[in-house]
């Protein structure tokens, strides 16, 4: 679908105050000396469609200004557009007006905002119709932007420009890839679903890890090599040898040893029978010794809890003898009260009535001399309330005095039946006291322990049984000589063992040292592998490089895109960078000429515009830079900045 510009109208916007521009349906050239609003061209343009300028600004400062450089106020700012889109003529007009509200009390209205208003077809409509029928009749604002505006595509970050052009070409799959090139059979089975990166990323760490784990091994050896002890004099034979002679003469002194303990095996019980006898017998003499010392504990004990309740009832006594003082401060307090209110009575019961002065009494409604007749109805009045005070007073005296009587009784009360309880207390006190000095009597005399248990029948038949066994125990007989010889002979073995050790430690050198070498033996073979696939990683993203490239490259015929950058480090990078061609070389886009720069973006639009499928006013700013354009399959507006045309001139 192509949209041809037919006609743009302008009023009161930047520096038009009226304009109307009707450019060619192929190519329309407009010239203009700089600021003569060739730019407003495209921002007009824009603005009617969606709200913005050129480059993509809401607020670019479209309303004319004064010979002050100040926006003239109060007028309306309006584009019009007719353009053909496809068969069909469709006809914009967007209006901006000045809001000017007058509050209440000011002189003058002052300035409220901006309201806009939408016309599609000659039909007013609201906001977000108007941008809806644009977006799904017309065009949507960001393809408007990418095939309007030729530096539009390469001002947007490298990644959006990728995700572009991957959209425009679609993804190059793995198995194309793999197929392009012989030497990566089966590498994506080798993937096994991760990415490229991944499978890199875990490739290089396997590496690391062996060559790391390769430059151990000789030092591991070389450490072998050195601490290998040299061989004993004996064979292990006559190790061997020498172990079982001393195993035997252990073997036969152990057995000497179970002899000697079996015979003191039977001294042994006779002494702990003893020990069991002489432990009855203290056992027997604690506890008649214990009984004494109980009744003594139990007499300390009731000393104690007598000590303890008589500080307790003096306590006791103490606290209600205060609180009679307290009883007694509460008395007399309400007796000052009482003889207050029989004071406060008298002057009450003796206040007189003072009639008011009868000239000046006046009606509170108008404010004028009372009636006489109204006035001694007024006084007699006044009389009555004065003797109902009078009465309601004393009666609340009398009632505050009748309680004031009350609480004292009570408090009374109260001090007589705290006197009986101390004295009550006062009386258990002195037994307690008694007692207690009887009981001090008591512990004052000295303790008694049994020494002399002959009395006792059970004690002497316990002394006479170990005095028999005694007779029967005769001296044990000493290993220790054995023993020792026993240990003589381990320790012995201990270093023969130690001896026989050097054999084993040098066997195990040798075969550790085998170990190591056929460890490093399957680390090559395991990092021949592995960079084997790391190569296979490399090849395959230098063939999708070329593929991606020359898929994207295809598309254009004048500019080229860089997808892939290749590292100092030798690593392959993402990016998206546009080469131009300029007198038959390739030069990156931020740094080629004004004319190189225009023909990419015309190029860039062609194979845009094919993609969505829509073409649109192309507007080519210092278009005078360049003498040839490539084609282009949509409606160029040239602006050409040219100082002898003071107005513009459209051609």
């Amino acid at each position: 679908m192509n949209i041809i510009l037919q006609k743009l109208t302008f009023r009161n916007f930047k520096g038009f105050k009226e304009f109307t521009f009707s450019p060619k349906e192929e190519i329309a050239k407009v010239f203009g000396d700089n600021g003569r609003g060739k730019t407003t061209l495209y921002d007009g343009f824009s603005w009617c469609l969606f709200g913005k300028d050129s480059l993509g600004k809401t607020d670019f400062g479209m309303k004319p200004l004064d010979q002050f450089n100040e926006e003239i106020p109060k007028l309306e700012n309006e584009v019009e557009a007719i353009l053909k889109v496809g068969d069909k003529i469709i006809e914009l007009k967007r209006v901006q007006s000045e809001k000017w509200v007058k509050p209440r009390g000011a002189k003058e209205a002052v300035f409220n905002g901006n309201t806009t208003d939408y016309f599609f077809n000659g039909v007013p409509v609201a906001k977000k119709e108007y941008e809806k029928r644009i977006e799904t009749e017309i065009i949507s604002e960001d393809i408007f932007r990418l095939i309007t505006n030729l530096n539009e595509f390469n001002n947007m970050h490298w990644k959006k420009r990728r995700d572009v052009l991957f959209s425009i070409v679609g993804e190059i799959s793995d198995q194309e890839v793999e197929m392009s090139n012989e030497d990566l059979n089966g590498f994506v089975k080798m993937l096994n679903g991760s990415s490229l990166e991944d499978f890199k990323k875990t490739i290089g760490a396997k590496i690391k890890k062996i060559k790391d784990e390769k430059k151990k091994i000789p030092v591991r050896i070389d450490e072998i090599d050195r601490s290998v002890i040299q061989a004993p004099e004996m064979s292990e034979e006559e190790i061997n040898a020498e172990i079982s002679m001393h195993q035997e003469v252990i073997t036969a002194t152990e057995d000497s040893i179970k002899d000697v303990n079996n015979r003191n095996a039977a001294v042994d019980g006779n002494i702990k029978q003893i020990n069991k006898l002489k432990s009855d017998l203290m056992q027997f003499e604690s506890n008649i010794n214990f009984k004494y010392k109980t009744e003594r504990d139990q007499i300390q004990r009731r000393l104690s809890t007598l000590q303890s309740n008589i500080t307790e009832s003096n306590k006791k006594i103490d606290r209600l003898n205060e609180q009679s003082k307290q009883h007694q401060s509460y008395i007399d307090t309400l007796a000052n009260k009482t003889k207050d209110l029989r004071t406060k009575y008298g002057e009450v019961e003796t206040r007189q009535f003072v009639e008011p002065d009868k000239n000046k009494m006046i009606c509170n409604c108008c404010g004028q001399t009372l009636p006489s007749d109204n006035i001694e109805k007024t006084i007699n009045d006044m009389k009555v309330k004065h003797q109902n005070n009078i009465d309601n007073e004393l009666k609340e005296i009398k009632r505050q005095g009748i309680n004031n009587n009350t609480q004292s009784e009570t408090y009374v009360e109260e001090i007589k039946l705290n006197e009986v309880k101390i004295k009550e207390i006062s009386g258990r006190v002195v037994e307690m006291k008694k007692e207690e000095n009887h009981i001090k009597n008591l512990l004052e005399k000295p303790v008694v322990v049994i020494t002399d248990f002959s009395e006792y029948a059970e004690h002497a038949a316990i002394e006479s049984e170990i005095n028999n066994i005694q007779k029967k125990i005769s001296e044990t007989e000493d290993t220790s000589a054995l023993n020792g010889l026993i240990k003589e002979n381990q320790q012995k073995i201990f270093d023969l063992k130690n001896l026989k050790e050097i054999y084993s430690t040098i066997e195990k050198s040798k075969s550790r040292k085998n170990e190591l070498l056929s460890e490093e033996e399957v680390l090559s073979t395991e990092l021949m592998k592995l960079e084997q696939q790391e190569f296979m990683c490399e090849e395959f993203m230098r063939s999708k490089v070329d593929m991606v490239e020359e898929k994207i490259n295809s598309l254009f015929n004048f500019v080229r895109f860089k997808m892939f950058e290749k590292q100092v480090n030798g690593a392959v990078v993402e990016t998206c960078k546009a080469l131009v061609n300029t007198n038959g070389s390739l030069v990156p886009y931020e740094i080629a000429n004004t004319a190189g720069k225009i023909n990419a973006g015309i190029d860039i639009v062609n194979t845009l515009s094919r993609f969505y499928s829509i073409t649109a006013p192309i507007f080519i700013d210092h278009n005078e830079s360049i003498t040839k354009l490539i084609h282009s399959e949509s409606q160029l507006i040239g602006l050409y900045v040219s100082e002898e045309h003071k107005e513009l001139t459209i051609k």
